[in-house]
């Protein structure tokens, strides 16, 4: 059976402008207090450099985040890594429904990363455009994983698509 693999990253310029442009004036303002206070070193000081340098750390891991997307004859896989290390799998057992669709980022779920709509859509993981694999699990809830290779998924879902029927 074919298995379909797709890594997907925030390759934006300006993401990654706005990221390095936000570390250097963190770093530049702890730096510049830190001078500031090199005779007085105070709690408060060592905790707004610690924020600084965690909100840095986190703007940082951004730039090597990655959509992770795996459909096999268990189900399908997808997580942002290195936040899950271990993908997430939607077993087909599981699943009503799995298919792709064209989405609005934004108005069904406030952008890209992983988002949670508060209305029908449920969670979505998704990195650019607006093509994604909608799964409707038995359970009721919904998932949405960006795809930039909608044509492979849908080829490779119709070869599992009797999986959807079995009877479990």
């Amino acid at each position: 059976m074919k298995v379909f693999v797709e890594e997907q990253r925030f390759n934006q310029w300006w993401l990654y402008a706005i990221i390095i442009a936000t570390m250097v004036t963190i770093v530049i303002s702890v730096y510049d207090v830190y001078d500031a206070t090199i005779i007085e070193q105070t709690n408060e000081f060592w905790m707004s450099a610690g924020i600084g340098i965690v909100i840095s750390f986190i703007m940082f891991a951004v730039l090597f985040l990655k959509l992770e997307i795996k459909i096999d004859e268990r189900g399908v896989h997808y997580g942002f890594w290195p936040f899950q290390l271990n993908l997430k799998t939607a077993a087909w057992h599981e699943i009503e429904e799995c298919y792709v669709r064209t989405y609005s980022p934004l108005s069904e779920y406030g952008g890209w990363g992983y988002r949670i709509s508060f209305k029908k859509h449920g969670k979505a993981y998704n990195v650019s455009g607006d093509k994604g694999i909608q799964i409707i699990f038995k359970n009721g809830s919904r998932t949405l994983i960006g795809t930039q290779k909608p044509s492979e998924v849908e080829a490779v879902l119709k070869q599992y698509a009797y999986k959807l029927n079995k009877v479990s």
